[in-house]
């Protein structure tokens, strides 16, 4: 079983990571996107076997490496250009290779990604959204729009069984705010599902998330 985050940041990773559920590097594990074409993102370079992942690469103006092929998405703590990373204690599975370039490890990362989804495995995919980005009619149709194309190109590349879940960030305010969506969407795809996220997206509420999800769609 595979639990793998699709971004748009960091922090699903992060918590995969603390929980023992990390096993392998992959290559939306550390990338910033932004959380509306982020999705968007993840189905381009499947669809091309990301063969574009790593092209012209060069700083923003925040002196952060991106690819001119794709300058929404940022590797936010590589810098692949001079071959620098922070490394973080906890994430042993990264500190494999040293000596490698970085650039090598991420193009090694993008082909994992598609061994994993090309054989027979099962996988759960994570990916988190502001609820913005869901109580906004614009905002939801584009979401929508990525998911179609999502279950399309998986359909077309991959062998795996799996399961995608969004998660939303919410309060329990606000959670009957997209209580709509999440019903529309639930009812609509079987291999998607929109869940609330509660909590502040530190560790202790990543687990709880994403622990209940585990329970409640097991594959």
């Amino acid at each position: 079983m595979y639990y793998i985050s699709l971004g748009p940041d960091c922090h699903i990773a992060g918590a995969l990571n603390f929980m023992n559920l990390r096993l392998q590097a992959l290559p939306f594990d550390f990338l910033l996107s932004p959380s509306n074409k982020g999705l968007e993102y993840v189905c381009s370079l499947i669809e091309n076997n990301f063969s574009d992942f790593l092209n012209k690469l060069e700083y923003n103006n925040q002196n952060k490496v991106l690819s001119k092929n794709y300058p929404d998405t940022l590797f936010y703590h590589h810098d692949l250009i001079k071959n620098k990373q922070k490394l973080v204690k906890s994430l042993k599975i990264d500190h494999i290779n040293m000596n490698e370039p970085l650039i090598t490890k991420f193009r090694r990362r993008g082909d994992r990604f598609m061994n994993i989804i090309r054989n027979e495995n099962k996988c759960m995919f994570f990916y988190i959204l502001p609820i913005n980005d869901i109580i906004i009619e614009s905002n939801f149709i584009n979401i929508m729009t990525s998911i179609d194309k999502f279950i399309k190109i998986m359909n077309k590349q991959s062998k795996c069984q799996y399961i995608l879940i969004i998660f939303v960030k919410v309060d329990k305010i606000n959670v009957l705010k997209i209580s709509d969506e999440i019903f529309l969407i639930n009812k609509k795809y079987k291999q998607v599902k929109l869940e609330p996220f509660f909590g502040k997206n530190i560790n202790e509420d990543n687990t709880f998330n994403i622990t209940r999800c585990i329970d409640k769609y097991p594959i």
